[in-house]
């Protein structure tokens, strides 16, 4: 027991900003449902929270709302019945309450809720036994367990004062100071409650100041709405302010620096406008400042540099503009800096290289420009430098090798230039790298280098060696721990390499838009591990291997993206044709399982087996040249969401069975060979005409029956038919016509054409005569030759 209330108390030093509901005793406590359930362990996960809390007088303090029902037990407290209320037993409320006093009230509380939690349990086990009926009715408690229930229940209620007047020393008034608990109700009587959260709240209740002893306010994740007036809060010793995920309005409330012992202010994620105050850059205790996600704009001060005890500073998703000003001289404790997603532009701060504790500097999707000037070698427990997105230059600084701890570096999108420093093979922590859409060279040189990083699990190298390099295919043996590897859009030749076949672990492979040929090999399909493959845009033929149609991540409940890398980092930007947006992915584990083949030369049937692949989200194989009916096997496919074949020379009807894929979202077979009816119900009903076209024997419009559709295309057919017919025998006469005609007319009309034409049927004629005597005499000769010899 002693050894629990000291774990308790030492939490003091740092108090969570989600208290579990063990704070309240049995008899105060709220049921969760109107059935009699157990209370929620840590309802602050769960439901929408407003904690108030301080330190030692009111030691825990949370209003939750809660959708339920009035308690069936009464108002225990005067607030709305929509809350509940929980509450430590405490001190008096005397600030100069020992730490063995405020041990004894939290060491009270955990047990106090500990045996309401037994006692509560044990009532609901007879009372479920009590109802039970029937031959699978448990068996009757028996009288040996109700005697301990209540010789437990006795021993309790004996040695639970005696404990407690022991280590705390003294008598403890149960109860909370009348002024802060007096203040809470006034403050709960202007919220309004609601499922979604709490709402009807517009800048702080009036009355909230009579909290004095407040330290902590939590109010994230409800709906509050409104402008934030400062005037209420500080006249409270607070000393940790979380606001996140609300819809407060207006501008980042003045006169904060009148909260002295301000350590956390978290304003993220909600609607606030305008700059950052002046005189929030004076509060001495400031360690953490988090307002992300909103709407302020200008330029950050060089007053950034006098909070001096800044651990967190996290200003990203806004618009804010100017210089990064170079003042991190002074804030030698700062862990994280995160400025991304705003308008600054100029160089990074040399004078982050001072700043020696940092583990983390985010800075994508800026303008920022230069070289990257940082002293990476002083920066020891870096982990995590993103600057992609931006209009950085020059090379990768050789020195960012020597951060041994750093596993995070994307530099994509930038103008960097040169070869991957050899240095590289030093970074043994690095497990992801990004240099998507630079102007990096040799390719055989990078990978060479990078194949050293035991750690190295994603590697995204998008629009780089742009040269016409070649894809290499000897001396890479290692990348033995890979899971992500993107090589697209490089325009690189070649083959796929045979030392991808050892890559056991990779899940996610990305060479597409490159001019790679040959055949697919058929080990490709044999990679366990592999749930995203995406080769097209390239020039490969033949037929798909039949392993693709057995990929073990893509057919059973194993491996695939659920074994992927958890970890959040910016992957990829892919644009996806269908929406015109680009779709950026952040962890491995949260790409859909894709296989895309489109926009090559691949021929042959599409395999049956193919429906073998349960798991699989994204079919492409569009613009192709494959052949043959569309299997009825690929209504196998459970999870498929799109199903793209367009482009491609298959024939016969459109499977009915097609219409079992609930989540189907596209389905394109436009400009095939396909004929009859188009397959109605499920998902196809959503499906325009557009992806159906093409297909001259198909029955398009839909509405129209497959009957009407041939006996239209026939009465076409014999009309064609009918009409080459005529336009031949006009052809024909109007030709010998013109024939006949044109002698007759040059003869008439033209005299030398007359006399040219009589002349040669004279000479015609006369040759004719002089041939035909010869001939007769001679053959005259030789008759009386042969009678009279």
């Amino acid at each position: 027991m002693h050894q629990i209330s000291r774990s308790l108390s030492s939490s003091r030093v740092s108090p969570s900003p989600a208290y579990s509901s063990r704070s309240l005793p049995r008899d105060l406590r709220q049921r969760s449902t109107s059935s009699g359930g157990p209370p929620s362990r840590d309802l602050a996960l769960s439901q929408p929270r407003l904690s108030l809390s301080r330190w030692p007088s009111l030691s825990r303090l949370r209003l939750l709302c809660s959708p339920s029902p009035p308690s069936r037990e009464g108002p225990a407290t005067a607030l709305p019945a929509a809350l509940s209320l929980s509450v430590a037993v405490a001190s008096s409320g005397q600030e100069s309450s020992s730490s063995s006093s405020s041990s004894s009230s939290l060491s009270l509380g955990f047990v106090v809720d500990l045996v309401g939690d037994f006692v509560y349990l044990w009532e609901k086990r007879v009372a479920d036994k009590l109802s039970q009926t029937g031959p699978n009715a448990a068996a009757p408690l028996k009288a040996p367990e109700m005697e301990g229930y209540y010789c437990f229940l006795w021993f309790l209620a004996a040695f639970l004062p005696l404990y407690f007047h022991g280590a705390a020393g003294q008598s403890l008034n149960q109860t909370c100071d009348p002024a802060d608990l007096q203040a809470l109700l006034d403050f709960s009587s202007g919220l309004d409650s609601k499922a979604g959260g709490l709402v009807g709240f517009d800048g702080l209740h009036p009355a909230f100041p009579g909290a004095t002893n407040l330290t902590v306010l939590d109010i994230s994740s409800n709906s509050f709405s409104g402008v934030i007036n400062s005037s209420a809060l500080c006249l409270a010793p607070v000393e940790v302010l979380r606001f996140s995920g609300n819809g407060f309005s207006g501008e980042v409330p003045g006169g904060l620096n009148r909260c002295k012992a301000l350590a956390e202010l978290s304003l993220d994620g909600n609607d606030l406008t305008g700059n950052i105050p002046r005189d929030l850059y004076t509060l001495p205790k400031l360690r953490r400042l988090s307002l992300q996600e909103n709407q302020l704009s200008g330029n950050l001060g060089n007053d950034l540099g006098n909070l001096s005890q800044l651990v967190q500073l996290d200003l990203s998703d806004n618009s804010f503009s100017g210089f990064i000003p170079d003042v991190f001289g002074g804030l030698r404790w700062l862990t994280s800096l995160n400025l991304a997603s705003n308008m600054f532009h100029g160089e990074l701060p040399a004078s982050l290289s001072t700043c020696r504790m940092l583990r983390a500097i985010i800075v994508r999707n800026n303008s920022l420009s230069g070289e990257i000037a940082i002293d990476f070698e002083s920066l020891q427990n870096l982990q995590t430098f993103d600057a992609g997105s931006n209009i950085l230059d020059g090379t990768i600084p050789s020195g960012v090798a020597r951060c041994a701890e750093l596993r995070t570096l994307n530099l994509a999108r930038n103008n960097l230039v040169g070869e991957i420093p050899e240095s590289f093979k030093e970074m043994r922590s690095l497990s992801y790298l990004s240099l998507t859409g630079n102007s990096f060279t040799n390719l055989s040189s990078a990978l060479q280098v990078l194949q050293h990083l035991p750690s190295l699990t994603s590697l995204v190298l998008t629009r780089n060696f742009r040269g016409s390099e070649t894809m290499p295919v000897d001396g890479i043996n290692g990348f033995k721990s890979m899971r992500v590897l993107v090589l697209a859009n490089c325009l690189l030749t070649g083959i796929i390499p045979h030392w991808i076949k050892g890559l056991q672990s990779l899940s996610i492979l990305d060479i597409s838009w490159n001019k790679l040929n040959g055949n697919i090999p058929p080990w490709l399909g044999k990679l366990d591990n592999l749930f995203y493959i995406d080769l097209s845009n390239n020039s490969f033929s033949g037929e798909l291997p039949k392993s693709f149609a057995h990929i073990r991540s893509l057919v059973s409940s194993g491996g695939s993206s659920e074994q992927a890398s958890t970890e959040h980092y910016p992957l990829f930007v892919i644009s996806d044709n269908s929406t015109g947006r680009a779709l950026q992915y952040n962890q491995a584990s949260s790409f859909p399982p894709s296989l895309v083949l489109s926009n090559n030369f691949l021929i042959g049937p599409v395999l049956p087996d193919v429906g073998c692949l349960a798991k699989l989200h994204v079919l492409d194989l569009s613009w192709n040249n494959f052949s043959g009916p569309i299997p009825d096997e690929l209504s196998n496919m459970s999870s498929l969401e799109m199903l793209n074949l367009a482009h491609n020379n298959l024939n016969g009807s459109i499977p009915s069975s097609l219409t079992k894929l609930n989540f189907l979202s596209k389905f394109d077979v436009s400009y095939n060979n396909l004929t009859g009816d188009i397959p109605t119900g499920g998902q196809f009903s959503t499906f325009t005409d557009e992806y159906f076209e093409g297909n001259s024997a198909l029955c398009l419009p839909r509405n129209s029956s497959c009957l009407e559709k041939a006996s239209f295309v026939e009465e076409i057919h014999d009309t064609d038919t009918a009409m080459d017919i005529t336009y031949t025998i006009i052809v024909e006469e109007v030709g010998f016509v013109f024939g006949l005609m044109t002698v007759p007319t040059a003869l008439l009309f033209g005299k030398a054409w007359r006399a040219a034409y009589f002349l040669m049927i004279d000479a015609f004629f006369n040759t004719l005569y002089v041939l035909t005597m010869v001939n007769v005499n001679r053959l005259r000769r030789k008759w009386e030759n042969e009678i009279h010899p």
